[in-house]
């Protein structure tokens, strides 16, 4: 395989599939869990990420419930810092971004005392030309069991372009979807709106009722969810509410041989046994810093802080498992990620019934579509999702 060639710039860099060949189909390394999981972990998400479901908090809720206790949400494996394909992109010296994730969810729940396994390859690299210059499409496959099985397959694609091309071309080190305005300013009764707006949709889910898969057409559009305003530091609840954050609790058993070179990516496998984690170079630095610190992102040629993308797929995982009940599921969610969500902004979730379809034995699946705005309106993501209703 060679690289990729532009004949209109000769003097963009052009990319060696040699530095990506030897990768593929090759598991690449990263944390894993110690000790297994206890039902603060999933309060502690739950709080962390704006799920209101009492299901993964209230004891007495949950006790009430099916399950007979807490469970984890589905979105539990949305952020894994032992799992994300950033351990490979820290490898490159190459600028990049977050292009779509496909998740395929299999059944087990996880609850206190089940322990997780995470396995992660990269499963292609595609040479081509962008408009950021000679690029590469890399897959990857991430797979998530406990002991009792496998819990979530993702597939996530991920672009990665040399950063110096951006700069030749006149792209600078990010080029956004659409003109970013100014950070908004929300007054008093406009925060009381949000938090009415968040309260009705809340109660949307707080039942213990079946919903059945007969109850629901085509067209029907799902309850509207309303996340924020969010700030960087809401961006970094949401980043550090792993387990694998706390120190003590993972160890690296599998570590590749080639490791992340790109210090200013922040993906940081520890190598300190004095510094479980650098923080300062956490916050600092133009990669994972430029999601929680305004002027991290400054310097890497943004205006302010961002969401991280694995933050947008656990709200649209925990909307459609919320609606789904504890006696539906989410199957099947992708997502294509169409711009960024600033901070200041704030989400809605607009979802809509596109299809019914037979199901397994017993349920029904209920395919949807699905979109985040912002405040104005600006598409941020987009997608589909799969949900299983019982069918009495």
């Amino acid at each position: 395989m060679s690289g990729t060639q532009d004949s209109k710039h000769s003097e963009l860099i052009q990319i060696d599939m040699k530095e990506f060949e030897p990768w593929i189909g090759v598991p690449h390394g990263g944390l894993q869990m110690k000790v297994p999981f206890v039902q603060q972990d999933f309060q502690r998400w739950v709080t962390h990420t704006d799920n209101y479901n009492p299901l993964h908090f209230d004891e007495s809720w949950a006790a009430a419930s099916r399950f007979e206790q807490i469970v984890a949400p589905q979105s539990f494996t949305g952020i894994r810092a032992a799992g994300d394909d950033a351990i490979f992109m820290s490898k490159t010296l190459m600028a990049g971004f977050h292009v779509s994730d496909d998740f395929f969810f299999y059944g087990p729940r996880i609850y206190a005392e089940d322990r997780l396994f995470i396995d992660r390859v990269l499963s292609s690299a595609r040479p081509t030309n962008t408009r950021y210059g000679p690029s590469v499409f890399l897959n990857f496959g991430t797979t998530f069991a406990t002991q009792r099985g496998m819990v979530v397959k993702k597939r996530s694609t991920v672009m990665l372009h040399p950063k110096e091309n951006g700069l030749v071309l006149g792209k600078g080190k990010l080029d956004t979807a659409a003109p970013v305005p100014p950070e908004p300013e929300w007054t008093d009764a406009q925060i009381d709106e949000l938090r009415e707006a968040k309260l009705a949709y809340i109660r949307t889910f707080r039942t213990h009722e079946k919903r059945l898969f007969e109850s629901v057409k085509v067209g029907d559009k799902l309850p509207r969810a309303v996340l924020g305003p969010h700030t960087g530091l809401t961006f970094l609840y949401s980043d550090a509410c792993c387990p694998e954050d706390v120190w003590g609790l993972t160890h690296v058993p599998d570590q590749p041989p080639l490791l992340p070179r790109n210090s200013n990516f922040g993906y940081d496998i520890p190598d300190l046994p004095e510094m479980p984690l650098n923080r300062a170079r956490f916050v600092m630095n133009e990669g994972r810093g430029r999601h929680v610190y305004d002027k991290a992102a400054i310097r890497g040629g943004l205006p302010r802080s961002f969401a991280i993308g694995s933050v947008m797929t656990i709200w649209g995982t925990d909307h459609f498992a919320n609606w789904a009940g504890e006696w539906g599921f989410l199957r099947h969610l992708t997502m294509r990620f169409n711009s960024s969500i600033w901070s200041g902004d704030v989400t809605y979730i607009d979802a809509e019934v596109t299809e019914l379809s037979p199901g397994p034995a017993g349920h029904g699946t209920v395919h949807v579509s699905y979109h985040l705005v912002n405040q104005d309106g600006l598409l941020q993501c987009s997608g589909t999702g799969k949900i299983e209703l019982p069918l009495e």
